[in-house]
């Protein structure tokens, strides 16, 4: 049990367990997540949107629309035949590419 302030009981959790990790400067940016991507083209569209627009954009998120079939660690070929090249290129222009991990399993 450690007793006290909030303060002084999270100092004394991190002191058992170690402190928490600091999240990467990208991850504190603008973010982009949503459903019904369905493309790579479509990905690429919104980032460049971004762009053209001079906004911020630290990260996309795909949600589970990127898999085949929905069926978790899975990529949909035909709609993200290069998904590692995708986040390459994303990359190289500042934009990290996040896909979901599903807990759900499909049956």
């Amino acid at each position: 049990m450690l007793p006290g302030t909030p303060a002084r009981v999270a100092q004394g959790w991190a002191g058992l367990t170690g402190a928490p990790a600091v999240p990467p400067e990208w991850a504190m940016g603008y973010q982009h997540a949503r459903w019904g991507f369905g493309s790579a083209a479509e990905v690429r569209r919104v980032v460049a949107g971004y762009a053209e627009r001079g906004l911020a954009l630290s990260a996309v998120h795909l949600d589970i629309d990127h898999y085949d079939g929905h069926r978790v660690f899975t990529v949909d070929g035909e709609a993200f035949p290069d998904l590692p090249g995708l986040a390459g290129e994303l990359g190289a222009a500042g934009v990290r590419l996040v896909s979901i991990v599903d807990p759900a399993v499909k049956a």
